[in-house]
C-alpha cells in the first residue's frame, strides 16, 4: 500500500464482497499515514496488535464491526492506539459473540480513551450485559454518544443511546430553562382563551342557563308544570313601567272586562317576597301567552328583555317549540337599541303595531284576542 500514502479514506469492509485480514499489525496500514476514515468490518479480523494504529496520527473513525472472531480482548490493544490518532467515531458493533453470562466491557479495555477527543462509542450486539463499576470515567469530555443497541443488559450501570451525564444534565438544564419564559407565556394564552371561550359560551347560552336555573329551584320547590288547557292566565303582559298607563287604560278594559280575559300583569300579581327573576318565570310558565309591549323604553329595560327571553326559552324548551311570545310594536324603538335577539324574533316571528284609528283598534283586540285563543 506504499503507493497509496496519500489515501485519507480506506473501505474494505467484507459487507459487500469477501474480505480476509485475520491479523493486524503495525505493518498492515504502515504506508497510510494520512487515513482519516478505516473501514475493515466484515474482514474476518482474529486479532489486532498493539501498534497497528497508533502511526495514523490523522484518524478520526475506525471500524472494526463484525469480526466474530475477535472479542474484547482486543480492546485495550486498539484503544491504546487511539490515545496517538484524532479519534473522533470508534465502532466496535458484533466483535464478542461469545455467549454466556457475565460479559462486560472492563475498564482496562477503554481506560486509554481518556486521553483522546473521541465524540462517539458504537458498541451494538456483542451480548454485553453490563459495565464495569467506575468505567465511566474514563470516558474524555469530548464524548456525546454511545450507542448500544441488541445488547444483554440486565444489572449495574448501563448505557443505552446515552451521553456524558453531567455535561448532559446540565445542557439540559439550561435547555429547560430558556423554554421557561415559553411555557409561562403559553400557559397564560391557554388560561386566557379557555377564560374567554367559558364566558362566550356562558354569554352566547346565558338566556337558557337563567331559565334552567329557575325551572330547578322552582321544581324544587314543588312546582309542577300546567296542562295546556289549565292555565292560570291567558296572557302575561309584559311592558315598562313608563307605557303602565297604555296597559292600564287599553289592555284592562279590552281583554279583561270586555273579554273576560285573564291577565297577569307584574305591578298586580306578583307575589311580595320573592325574587323578581322567580316572579317573571312563574308568570310565564302560568300563562298561555306572553304578549310582550315592545318600546322604545321596553328595549332599553333589562326586567322587559329577561321577561322576553324567559318567555323565549319556555317556547323552546318546556312547550315543544310552541309559539308562546306575541310582540305588539306600541311605541318607536330606535334601531340601534334593539337588542340582537329581538331583532331576530322580529324577522322570524309575526308582530303586530298598536294603530291610531278607531277601525284599526277593532281589528288589533280581535287580533289579540285571536292569538290569545279567546273567541
Amino acid at each position: 500500500m506504499k503507493y497509496l500514502s496519500k489515501l485519507a479514506i480506506l473501505d474494505v469492509s467484507g459487507i459487500t464482497g469477501t474480505c480476509e485480514m485475520p491479523l493486524i499489525s503495525n505493518k498492515t496500514f504502515q504506508y497510510l499515514r494520512f487515513l482519516i476514515k478505516l473501514d475493515i468490518s466484515f474482514c474476518r479480523v482474529k486479532h489486532i496488535h498493539v501498534g497497528s494504529f497508533s502511526f495514523l496520527n490523522k484518524l478520526q473513525e475506525l471500524i472494526i464491526s463484525e469480526n466474530r472472531r475477535l472479542s474484547f480482548k482486543v480492546l485495550k490493544n486498539v484503544t491504546y492506539d487511539l490515545q496517538f490518532t484524532s479519534i473522533k467515531i470508534f465502532r466496535f458493533e458484533k466483535i464478542h459473540c461469545k455467549f454466556g453470562m457475565g460479559t462486560q466491557i472492563r475498564i482496562h479495555d477503554i481506560k486509554y480513551l481518556r486521553n483522546t477527543t473521541i465524540q462517539e462509542i458504537h458498541v451494538g450486539g456483542n451480548r454485553i450485559e453490563r459495565f464495569e463499576n467506575g468505567l465511566y470515567q474514563y470516558f474524555p469530555d469530548t464524548l456525546r454518544f454511545i450507542s448500544g443497541p441488541y445488547n444483554a443488559f440486565t444489572f449495574g450501570r448501563y448505557l443505552i443511546e446515552t451521553c456524558n451525564f453531567a455535561e448532559r444534565i446540565s445542557e439540559l438544564d439550561k435547555i429547560c430553562e430558556s423554554f421557561t419564559g415559553l411555557i409561562a407565556v403559553t400557559t397564560c394564552c391557554i388560561v386566557i382563551f379557555l377564560f374567554v371561550l367559558c364566558f362566550g359560551l356562558a354569554y352566547r347560552y346565558r338566556w337558557k342557563c337563567r331559565y334552567l336555573y329557575y325551572m330547578i329551584k322552582s321544581r324544587f320547590h314543588g312546582y309542577r308544570a300546567l296542562r295546556s288547557d289549565h292555565y292560570r292566565y291567558d296572557a302575561f303582559i309584559s311592558y315598562a313601567d313608563e307605557d303602565r298607563s297604555f296597559v292600564v287604560s287599553k289592555f284592562i278594559p279590552e281583554l279583561e272586562e270586555q273579554s273576560g280575559l285573564r291577565l297577569c300583569l307584574h305591578n298586580r300579581d306578583f307575589l311580595p317576597g320573592y325574587d323578581i327573576a322567580e316572579n317573571i318565570l312563574t308568570a310565564v310558565q302560568q300563562s298561555k301567552k306572553t304578549i310582550a309591549i315592545l318600546s322604545g323604553n321596553y328595549v332599553t329595560s333589562y326586567w322587559c328583555m329577561y321577561e322576553l327571553n324567559m318567555a323565549r326559552m319556555e317556547g323552546i324548551y318546556s312547550r315543544e317549540g310552541e309559539d308562546v311570545l306575541f310582540l305588539v310594536i306600541y311605541d318607536h324603538m330606535r334601531y340601534e337599541d334593539i337588542p340582537l335577539t329581538l331583532m331576530d324574533l322580529m324577522e322570524k316571528k309575526s308582530y303586530i303595531e298598536f294603530p291610531n284609528d278607531e277601525y284599526g283598534d277593532v281589528v288589533f283586540w280581535n287580533k289579540v284576542r285571536e292569538t290569545i285563543g279567546h273567541h
